[in-house]
Order: C-alpha cells, then sequence, then structure tokens
C-alpha cells in the first residue's frame, strides 16, 4: 500500500490530526531555516557573493533592489513617471464594485485552502 492509499485510509480525525501536526512542524522547520537565513545574512551580508562548504553545500547571497512607488513619485519628473506608470484591473476592488454574480462571472475555482487551529 502506497502512501496516498494509507492516507485515503484514514479516519477523519486521524486524517485532520496528522495534516495539523504536518503542518505544525513544517511551520517549525521554515522558522528554524529563516532563523539560520538570518544568521547567514549578518555575518556575510555585503561581504560575500557565494559560500561553498566542504560538505557540499553552496550558499548563493543576492542583493536584489525593492522598488518604493512613494520614492519614485518624489524623485522622478513627470515624464519618467509616465514611462513606468501602468492601469490595471484590481480583484479587490472587482469583489467590493461588483455584484456577486459578476464577481463569480470574472473569477475561476482556485486552489481550496486549508488551515488549522489547535483548540
Amino acid at each position: 500500500m502506497d502512501r496516498s492509499e494509507s492516507v485515503q485510509n484514514l479516519s477523519d480525525e486521524a486524517l485532520i490530526t496528522l495534516a495539523a501536526r504536518a503542518k505544525a512542524r513544517a511551520d517549525e522547520a521554515k522558522q528554524e531555516a529563516d532563523d539560520y537565513k538570518d544568521e547567514i545574512r549578518r555575518r556575510f551580508e555585503g561581504t560575500k557573493t557565494a559560500i561553498k562548504t566542504d560538505s557540499g553545500i553552496e550558499v548563493t547571497l543576492t542583493y536584489p533592489r525593492k522598488f518604493d512607488p512613494k520614492l519614485a513619485e518624489e524623485l522622478l519628473t513627470e515624464k519618467e513617471l509616465a514611462k513606468i506608470r501602468v492601469t490595471k484591473l484590481d480583484g479587490s476592488l472587482a469583489k467590493k464594485a461588483l455584484s456577486p454574480d459578476d464577481y463569480r462571472e470574472v473569477t475561476y475555482p482556485d486552489t481550496t485552502r486549508v488551515g488549522f487551529k489547535v483548540l
């Protein structure tokens, strides 16, 4: 029996319990990895772009720039701003402004989200 078959045979209670525990472990692992990444940034930021370990791991540090629209508005001319300004449709505004039927017409089903809360 493969894993998907054994999961399909779980009771609802067991399935939900195991899923919630797996999610908690994943959250803890992500937090642990984030803590390690923070320390790597603290140690090497601005001094290195790649680090190779004796154990065969390579870490790459990149230094991206994040665009600041407010700063651009302050510093650029109207001509420069016109080159980078776009008009686009906004899903949040659509949900507020359209009737429920019209909103349903311009949307498609997304993946069902599953959240857990320990009671």
